[in-house]
């Protein structure tokens, strides 16, 4: 699997014991990202779109599994949206966190999205969102597994080669921050997990580094 740079490592949580770490007070972080600034509040805007434009191709009630959840940014959004929704994350602070913000009780447990306490075929969909380019290409093979084996339908967010920003700092030899990748590279990973219909959500959004992928058996 050959990207044409060496020496990918995995960044953030699967890099170290994310397993073990505290969240910030109250959320603080999300709030930071998200909500303190006209950028990040269009931001999140842009990506609880992405989330809500792949919920409404689901039939109603379908059980949504959201991994990795965080704090669960998009748990209101699946209940809005009539469905049942389930956050698994690898930190055990963050997972607790999500708990207490959902509005009505919802599952939501620790768990590694290599290896989901799941049984097979256990949810209608998965979305997991803003992991992918943490992760090396080995990673990410099982992981696109580890989702197939859970659900028959997946939604993946990458960050992507095919856009200007990216362009621009591989031209001036700039170091990016996380791992980018082809759509086409990632396509052929899903295939070859088993994924036999993968459609590139954002092919022509080449000012948007996160493109995402509709991954269904």
């Amino acid at each position: 699997m050959a990207t044409g740079d060496n020496n990918l490592k995995p960044s953030g949580r699967y890099s170290g014991d994310e397993w073990k770490s505290e969240v910030e007070p109250e959320g603080d972080y999300e709030r930071r990202r998200f909500e303190r600034s006209a950028e990040g509040q269009e931001k999140n805007r842009r990506e609880q779109e992405m989330v809500r434009r792949f919920l409404r191709n689901l039939p109603i009630g379908s059980r949504v599994l959201d991994v990795p959840a965080g704090m669960g940014r998009f748990t209101e959004l699946i209940l809005q949206s009539g469905h049942q929704p389930m956050s698994v994350d690898l930190n055990f602070a963050r997972i607790t966190e999500a708990r207490r913000r959902a509005s009505k009780p919802v599952p939501a447990i620790q768990g590694d999205v290599t290896q989901l306490p799941l049984a097979d075929q256990s949810v209608d969909a998965v979305v997991c969102f803003r992991l992918l380019h943490h992760l090396t290409p080995e990673m990410i093979s099982k992981v696109l597994v580890e989702l197939r084996r859970v659900a028959p339908r997946a939604y993946v967010t990458f960050y992507s080669r095919h856009t200007v920003k990216f362009l621009k700092k591989h031209l001036r030899g700039k170091a990016v921050s996380g791992q980018y990748y082809a759509p086409g590279q990632l396509i052929q990973w899903a295939r070859a997990a088993g994924w036999d219909q993968c459609q590139h959500e954002s092919p022509l959004a080449v000012f948007q580094i996160l493109h995402s992928l509709d991954l269904q058996k």
